[in-house]
Parts: structure tokens; sequence; C-alpha cells
């Protein structure tokens, strides 16, 4: 089914889908003159939609609104938006409007749509949104629910889509990270592989905005706690968030992100949390070290808990370490140390040694 992923309206893109759902269905039924009429309305939208955005910005030649489908054709032809050829197969439709008056189609003559007109008329439409799409791509780019579709239906996209945002509007890219790429993830069941391309996208594409509008995207996060339920939280959370991005957050969102991602981590940290509390440390306060320490401890010590995770949940704090204060150093040493001599004193060497071990790898000069 066309997506019409070029255009950027949403309202105007699903009026657009839904008519085209119902062109295909009365191709399917024989409805020959119902779906003919339908392409030629879909035809002269999609036609005048790409006249009015370079009206829009040129304010030269005639309005698109008041061309009829004839002049639209030979408008987007001449400025080179549709081919000669899609031009030319677009006369089957532009009569469509005299299909709906019977007596009309008397009086001019008009054939009787068939079988073989609705079938050109229907694929009328996906070689003009071809022509349009590229001539589109080339003046402004491409559009978020093009990369969207690129990223959903490639599993080899990763390694080009830094590539693919060169050709990207600033909004667009925006709108990938706040609407588009979360709005997909939300609604997927089973495909792992789809589930990870995404998560791994928004990260290529956050990267790619300038902070100002990192920080409108971060700020989105902190706007979701107060306003989502847990379960859209906590999915979000674990697809997308990074203790790094805090880094971007609006000053006022502070406490309230830090306080979640900090409950997060208790009593002991999962797979799930491990990428939203990684470089947290960094913008945690000497009082909140213990609260931070703590669940890591908790975890790496859990008999409980795979190997894996206990390997993951020590990379995590190690790289989370760097750029601390050296006050909150100092308080994570002091509990570690405080542990340390508290399994000493009850002779769990096991726990002493894996404890010295991250104090040592935490390199805190104490």
């Amino acid at each position: 089914m066309q997506n019409f992923d070029y255009i950027e309206l949403a309202d105007f893109r699903s009026a657009l889908q839904s008519d085209y759902a119902e062109m295909q269905n009365c191709a399917e039924t024989q409805a020959w003159k119902s779906a003919q009429v339908l392409a030629g309305s879909i035809v002269e939208c999609l036609l005048v939609d790409y006249l009015a955005s370079q009206y829009k910005e040129k304010k030269e030649g005639k309005d698109p609104l008041k061309m009829d489908l004839g002049e639209a054709i030979s408008a987007c032809k001449a400025s080179g938006a549709l081919t000669e050829r899609t031009a030319d197969l677009c006369a089957v439709v532009r009569s469509y409007r005299n299909l709906i008056h019977p007596g009309r189609m008397v009086r001019l003559g008009e054939k009787s749509p068939n079988k073989a007109s609705c079938s050109i008329a229907v694929s009328l439409i996906d070689m003009i949104v071809d022509d349009i799409a590229r001539t589109r791509r080339g003046v402004v780019g491409l559009t978020g629910e093009q990369i969207l579709s690129k990223i959903r239906r490639d599993d080899q996209v990763l390694p080009i889509l830094k590539h693919l945002l060169e050709d990207v509007r600033e909004q667009q890219r925006l709108r990938l990270v706040t609407e588009l790429i979360p709005g997909a993830y939300g609604v997927l069941f089973s495909d792992e592989a789809e589930a990870d391309r995404l998560s791994a996208s928004y990260r290529i594409v956050f990267n790619s905005l300038p902070d100002a509008l990192k920080t409108e995207a971060v700020d989105r996060f902190a706007i979701m706690l107060r306003e989502q339920d847990g379960d859209t939280i906590a999915t979000y959370r674990s697809a997308f968030f990074s203790g790094f991005d805090i880094e971007y957050l609006s000053p006022q969102y502070l406490p309230i992100v830090k306080e979640h991602l900090l409950n997060c981590m208790r009593p002991t940290i999962s797979f799930g949390n491990i990428r939203a509390i990684t470089g947290l440390g960094k913008f945690l306060s000497v009082g909140e070290a213990v609260k931070w320490v703590g669940p890591i401890v908790n975890t790496i010590l859990s008999s409980a808990a795979p190997d894996r995770l206990k390997e993951r949940v020590r990379d995590m704090a190690i790289s989370s370490t760097a750029g601390t204060s050296t006050e909150f150093d100092a308080a994570v040493y002091t509990r570690l140390d405080g542990w340390i001599s508290k399994y000493e004193a009850e002779g769990n060497l096991r726990n002493v040694q894996i404890l010295r071990s991250l104090r040592d790898d935490f390199s805190i000069p104490f």
C-alpha cells in the first residue's frame, strides 16, 4: 500500500492513505467507476499539493488551488515534477469529475471506466508519488516518514543512516526522535530485530541534532514522567534514554529525572535499565552518591544475578564515574570502604575481593 511518506502534513497524508485503500478495495470488487473517480481525486490532490508548496515559496503564476486537473498536470510537467510519460498517462483520469455525472458522460461521449482504464489509473498514483517524491527530495530533502520507512524495512540501514540524515532538515530529524521512532517502537510486538534497529537509529538521529534540539528531545522524557503511565515510560526509557542525555536537559527537569532514574536502580539493576542510567553519576550530588552506588553493589554481589548482567553493570558504573566531582568520588569511596570493612569482619572474602576490585576500577584517588 502506498504510504505517501514524502508528505509532511500528517492529516493530509492520513486522508490520502484512506482514499487509496478505498480505491484499491473498489478495484478488487470491480467497481471500476468508483475506483477511477477516487484515483482521479488522489491524483489531483497530489499535483495541487506539490504546486501549492512551490507557489507558497515563489508566489509566481496561477494559484494552484484555482487550477483544474488538466492545468495541474501541465504545470507539474513543465516544472519537471512529472516525467513526460507519467503526464501523458494522466489523460486517463483527467476527466474523472465527469464520471460523477451520468448526464455529462453521455453529452461529452465519455467512455465508461473498465478494468484496463482502472488499472492504469491505480498504477498512475504510484508513478506520480515516485516522480514528485524525487523532485521534492531535491528541493526540501527527505521527510521523517521517509527515513522511518527506510529504517523499518532495511536491515542494513544503520551504517548509512548518518549519510541519509544529511538530506533531512533539522525539524524532520527532531520529529524522528520525539514522535516517529518512539511511535513505531510502541506498536511493535515481536520483531526484536526491528526494535533494536529503531533503538539504534534513535541514537544516531539524536546525535545528529544541534544542542538546542537535543534539549527539546530530552525534555520530552521529563514531560513523559509527569503525564504518561508506567509501562509507556519504561518502554521509552529502556529503548531510547541514556544518562548522558541529562547534559542537555533543561535545569527545571533535572530533579524529577534524577529521582526517577535512581529509583529505577533499586534494589538491583535490570538489563533494561542499564542504558538509561549509564552516565548518570556525573549529574548527581554528593548526597545522591550512596543512592547510586548501593544498587550497583547489590547487583554485583547478588547470587541471583547472571554473570553477564554483573559485567554490564560493572562497566556501566565505571564509565559513569567519568567527570564526577571529587566530593562525589569521596562519598562513593567511603561507602565502598565501609562495605569492605563489614565483609572483612564477617569473613566474607569473596565480597571483599569483588568490592576491592570495583574500587580499584573506579580509579578514585584516595
